[in-house]
């Protein structure tokens, strides 16, 4: 088995790790941006706005009907999501 090693000067190390973190934190900062234009709603908030039972809104949440995230074991809606069709 051959494997073969590339050498580089801890400067070209250096560049490459900042250019690595730049990008990753670049990424992060897209999607806190994008999450900050998103309402979410509770299932009582929600249910109460579509005048439904909260029962309806877990049909929804199952059935993938809705956009919703888990805050840890509770389900957060996403608004806009309410309205499509």
């Amino acid at each position: 088995m051959n494997q073969s090693f590339v050498l580089i000067t801890p400067a070209e190390l250096e560049a490459l790790m900042n250019r690595v973190v730049k990008s990753a934190v670049e990424d992060a900062v897209k999607k806190v941006l994008a999450v900050q234009d998103v309402e979410f709603l509770t299932v009582a908030q929600s249910a109460k706005m579509l005048r439904v039972s909260p029962e309806t809104i877990y049909r929804m949440v199952d059935a993938h009907e809705v956009e919703f995230k888990m805050v840890g074991r509770t389900i957060r809606i996403v608004k806009q999501s309410l309205f499509k069709k």
